[in-house]
Parts: structure tokens; sequence; C-alpha cells
């Protein structure tokens, strides 16, 4: 391996391993509070979400608890099961780092 390949390759989990941290830095517990937030809006129990999406009723309320978090699949089931938007599910993440020009906004 060449000297560039390897300072590529260093650069490549230097970067994985700092985008790793962040993400073990995001608090998805507004997504947990969103998810039972919107199932009893619309009046459903989690066995009626449960039939809507094939994702077991247990499951549903760790993710509604936090204990659990969902996969993009799972989101996606959720977000048909539920009739809303996914983006709609995941806006109460605020994952992204402030930065001045988000801090005027």
């Amino acid at each position: 391996m060449s000297t560039s390949s390897r300072k590529a390759a260093e650069t490549d989990r230097a970067l994985e391993a700092r985008l790793a941290a962040q993400a073990e830095k995001v608090d998805v517990a507004s997504l947990a509070i969103e998810l039972g937030r919107v199932r009893v809006a619309k009046k459903l129990t989690l066995d009626n979400l449960e039939a809507r999406t094939g994702i077991p009723r247990n499951t549903i309320s760790r993710y509604e608890h936090g204990k659990l978090n969902p996969t993009a699949k799972a989101l996606l089931k959720l977000s048909i099961g539920l009739e809303e938007n996914i983006s709609e599910l995941v806006k109460p993440l605020d994952h992204l780092p402030k930065t001045a020009a988000t801090a005027e906004n």
C-alpha cells in the first residue's frame, strides 16, 4: 500500500470515528415522545399500530419509551402506519450542531 493510500485510509477511519462519536451524542428522546404523541393523537392502540405496520407492539412500546431506536425501515413503516410524513416524525430531532448562521435564524 502506498503512503498516500495509507494516509487516505487513516483519514477515512478518523472521519468514521468522529461521525460515530457525534451519532452517539444525538438525543433521540424527542423521537420517542413524538412517536407516542402521534399514535395517541390518532387514537391508535399499540395493537392497532402493530396491525398496520407489522412491527410487534412490544417493539413499538420500546421505541416510544426510548429503550430502542427504530431503524430507517422501521421509521418508514411507522410513518405509513401512522399516516404521517416521515419528515414530520423526525422533525423534533435536533441533531445538527449550532453554528453562528443557524443561531441567528
